[in-house]
């Protein structure tokens, strides 16, 4: 337990603090009036949340419920696209090339190569949209600033990775069309 002077109503409160070593900046709330100041664990002083802070506090929240929406949005968007992207490959494929060809292996790897692309892109997003394993404490402001900056990150990490393989594939697969049209050999 814990006493600190509100800085918000003026009142001494008593919270529950877990016992750590360090001292960390906490997140408590006025039971008077219902707002949240910061106060170092062991300090008798509370300050008022500046934007910042309020700011991380939503950021927490955020995550809690499951992340950054637009990434995830993107995400999920990536996802789909890719995977019709396969199909409509194989679509293409079909109408590209005669019915009674016969290619060999390089070739048939050659034309296939775009559909693996896409799957590795689904895959890459899927990964990037899972949930975070990072369980931040939305108490601990410090904490809460660098989870957030850690899911944000690793998710980036996945949705490039991705974003960059797409362009690849969507590349590999217009230069695959050029050269099937203009009787290139593969």
């Amino acid at each position: 337990m814990v006493n600190l002077d509100c800085p918000i109503c003026g009142c001494n409160h008593y919270y529950n603090v877990s016992s750590g070593n360090k001292p960390k900046i906490g997140i408590y709330s006025c039971p008077h009036k219902s707002l949240r100041f910061k106060a170092e664990d062991r300090s008798k002083a509370g300050e008022l949340l500046s934007f910042e802070d309020e700011l991380a506090i939503a950021y927490g929240i955020d995550i809690s419920k499951g992340g950054n929406k637009l990434q995830l949005d993107f995400c999920s968007f990536m996802t789909t696209l890719s995977s019709g992207a396969i199909a409509t490959w194989i679509a293409l494929i079909g109408l590209m090339l005669p019915k009674n060809i016969i290619l060999n292996p390089l070739q048939a790897i050659f034309f296939a190569l775009p559909a693996l692309l896409f799957l590795i892109c689904v895959v890459l997003f899927v990964l990037a949209y899972l949930p975070s394993p990072a369980d931040p404490e939305i108490d601990v402001l410090e904490d809460l600033k660098n989870d957030y900056a850690t899911i944000i990150n690793e998710r980036s990490k996945y949705i490039y990775l991705g974003l960059t393989t797409f362009i690849i594939a969507i590349f590999l697969a217009i230069l695959i069309i050029i050269a099937s049209r203009s009787n290139f050999v593969l």
